[in-house]
């Protein structure tokens, strides 16, 4: 090995030349290390990174070539684009490749999104936690206020019927409540009928404890109608044997002024028929006393008795018609003194020569306008249509035994009418029992005056609730 300046043989491990002191190979600093061997990339072939990676990317160093000759990736911004050294040095900083840099983003990210979830599950317990304690605070206790929110509101409902003694009277109340819980110690239950006009009030007595609810059954002493004795039902907290209104109002109902009108109408007065008579009242009575003479008229049919059968058939036609029908006829002598003397009240069950009379047309458009008042109420309109499905019932009926008893009066004889007239008139009365499951219902062809009449006291139910 010769010295590259004097050309003087050296040592083959030599660093100076002995001859004129030259330097013959670099020197390097104890301790340092040389990067491994990487493949020298070119232009066209770096890796497509976005460009502010190519920021970073770490110098490519060649083994074995002396610091001040060894080349770096044309890629890196910096002094080696200035022309200053770029050695790698310790305090230059090392950035990871990119899959690295990718996944430590995607990291960061979840780690964000975990922090955000955990403001906002803090501040809906915050908000969780004030709700209750203002819970607590209003309703004594968490427990308690949830409770209440959840139980059942009470209520009570109130059926009008008539007593075994008070036929057509409607004198009776049945109140069944539900949900209402024990009054406290020392307390009752008092249930009461209020007159707001006349400042009335009829004690109807103390609610009685049966299973978990509570009821009352009251009958007026003297059979009076209990629609005609008050407009509001109550049911009052008071304590032991009161008689008089004093504690709380619990449940109550009022009833609706404009439908109750006309239930009024059907089943306590009706101002221009006898006596002013409801009307259902006055068809059910009519209907009982047709029933009657069409049985009547059969017994004289099978005795035989022409006499009492053409008395039996005018008696027939004047309780339908009434004292304005076409055919109506006061009874001869001769029936009279057969004691055959039931014409009717005069009023009529059909209205067959348009006067406006007949119990069955004015029970259903009475019916029908308590329906279409402004105050009426769903249990009024559905019981309404109960009501006017009967009536037509009724009339068809009627029509049919009409014809029949004129055709025994005009032909003076009988043949299979007395037993038609006799069919129909109670079918008019009870209904028929169309397709004989053993209930007479508020349909076609089944319901009549009975079950109108039902009806028409349904349509007088109340729901009492708590005051508002």
């Amino acid at each position: 090995m010769n010295c590259p300046n004097c050309n003087a043989p050296v040592d083959q491990d030599a660093l100076f030349c002995g001859n004129c002191g030259h330097k013959i190979a670099p020197q390097y600093a104890q301790g340092v290390t040389v990067a491994e061997a990487t493949q020298q990339v070119t232009p066209d072939e770096r890796p497509a990174y976005p460009s502010r990676d190519n920021d970073f990317l770490l110098p490519t160093l060649q083994v074995n070539t002396p610091p001040e000759e060894r080349s770096y990736s044309p890629y890196i911004k910096g002094p080696a684009q200035a022309g200053l050294p770029a050695v790698p040095s310790s305090s230059s900083p090392v950035i990871a490749p990119p899959e690295e840099r990718r996944t430590s983003r995607r990291t960061i990210f979840m780690i964000g999104i975990l922090i955000l979830l955990v403001v906002v599950a803090s501040g809906a317990l915050v908000t969780l936690l004030q709700n209750l304690g203002k819970t607590s605070t209003h309703g004594g206790s968490t427990s308690a206020a949830t409770s209440a929110a959840v139980a059942p509101t009470s209520f009570a409902t109130a059926f009008f019927s008539d007593s075994t003694g008070g036929q057509g009277t409607t004198d009776t109340v049945k109140i069944t409540t539900s949900n209402l819980s024990k009054p406290p110690a020392g307390s009752q239950y008092n249930a009461w009928l209020v007159d707001d006009a006349s400042e009335r009030i009829t004690l109807l007595g103390v609610l009685q404890s049966q299973g978990q609810d509570f009821t009352l059954s009251y009958t007026n002493p003297h059979h009076l109608n209990l629609l005609s004795l008050g407009t509001e039902l109550r049911i009052t907290q008071e304590k032991q044997g009161a008689k008089t209104i004093t504690g709380n109002i619990v449940l109550t109902a009022s009833m609706p002024v404009g439908a109750f009108t006309h239930v009024r109408h059907l089943l306590y007065q009706f101002d221009t028929t006898p006596h002013k008579v409801g009307l259902l009242v006055g068809l059910h009575e009519q209907a009982s006393l047709l029933f009657a003479q069409a049985n009547s008229l059969q017994v004289a049919d099978n005795q035989h008795n022409t006499a009492a059968v053409q008395c039996y058939a005018q008696s027939i036609l004047d309780i339908i018609e009434g004292s304005q029908g076409p055919h109506y006829k006061p009874l001869s002598f001769e029936c009279t003194s057969a004691n055959i003397a039931g014409t009717g009240d005069g009023f009529g069950l059909l209205d067959l020569s348009g006067a406006g009379n007949g119990y069955v047309a004015l029970a259903k458009a009475h019916a029908g306008f308590a329906a279409q008042a402004p105050d009426s109420t769903p249990t009024i309109k559905t019981h309404s249509q109960h009501v006017q499905i009967c009536m037509d019932n009724v009339t068809g009926w009627l029509k049919d035994i009409d014809s029949d008893a004129l055709s025994i009066l005009q032909n003076n004889a009988v043949d299979t009418q007395a037993k038609e007239i006799t069919q129909r008139a109670g079918f008019v009365l009870n209904g028929d029992d169309v397709n004989n499951d053993e209930t007479i219902e508020p349909v076609p062809g089944e319901g009549g005056a009975t079950t109108g009449y039902l009806h028409g006291q349904l349509m007088a139910q109340l729901r009492l609730e708590p005051k508002k």
